[in-house]
């Protein structure tokens, strides 16, 4: 089993007063070899073979994706997807890391990562997010507006607050707000503490478009 050491806490505050941006507020949660959250590196240093031939150009490692055994494939079918807007609500340990990696697989889709908390939001448009996973950063670069990939793509991973228009605006709506133990009145210390989602999804139920896609994954 391999040690997990937890870095020292650093609060938003003194990491923006102290000039300590560089802190990770999370320890890592992934493996550092992860091929999905370091897909920069797994892709750079991964020879596949896709329909019988060798696939190692720039323009073949955009046509690829990971299965469940590290191996990958073709996408060539998943660009006809009707899905071309994504809105993730919840900019939090789940929320944030998967919408940047199905930015990054999907070039074609536009993801917007919501929140009404501002500053968490000031902080993964800067280049020092508030969650810490391998390869992250790097994901999060390359679906950003200073992109880093191989091939150089067009920005699609998006922050901001603007919950109800960014609903209103998707195809695919991801709930993943949290849901912590509640702490007062009655059931505390044991009931789920459901306000959070009850508001995001009476925010969706008001704003979604018809047919949109509504997938849960609170935390």
């Amino acid at each position: 089993m391999s040690e997990c050491r937890v870095a020292p806490s650093v609060s938003l505050d003194e990491a923006e007063e102290g000039g300590d941006l560089h802190a990770p507020s999370t320890v890592p949660t992934s493996p550092e070899g992860s091929f999905i959250f370091s897909p920069v590196v797994g892709a750079a240093a991964t020879t596949s073979v896709v329909d019988g031939g060798d696939c190692t150009s720039d323009d073949a490692l955009e046509d690829l994706l990971p299965d469940n055994e590290g191996r990958v494939f073709s996408t060539a079918d998943a660009r006809e997807s009707p899905v071309k807007n994504i809105c993730c609500v919840g900019a939090g340990y789940v929320g944030g890391p998967t919408a940047a990696v199905i930015a990054f697989h999907n070039p074609r889709i536009r993801v917007t990562v919501v929140d009404r908390d501002e500053r968490r939001i000031r902080r993964w448009n800067s280049k020092h997010p508030p969650i810490y996973e391998p390869g992250l950063r790097d994901i999060i670069r390359c679906g950003g507006e200073e992109g880093i990939a191989v091939p150089a793509r067009r920005p699609n991973l998006f922050f901001s607050t603007a919950v109800s228009e960014c609903i209103s605006d998707a195809d695919v709506v991801l709930v993943a707000v949290n849901t912590p133990t509640k702490t007062r009145g009655h059931g505390a210390g044991t009931a789920t503490d459901m306000a959070a989602f009850e508001a995001v999804t009476a925010e969706v139920a008001r704003h979604a478009r018809p047919g949109a896609i509504i997938v849960e994954k609170s935390t």
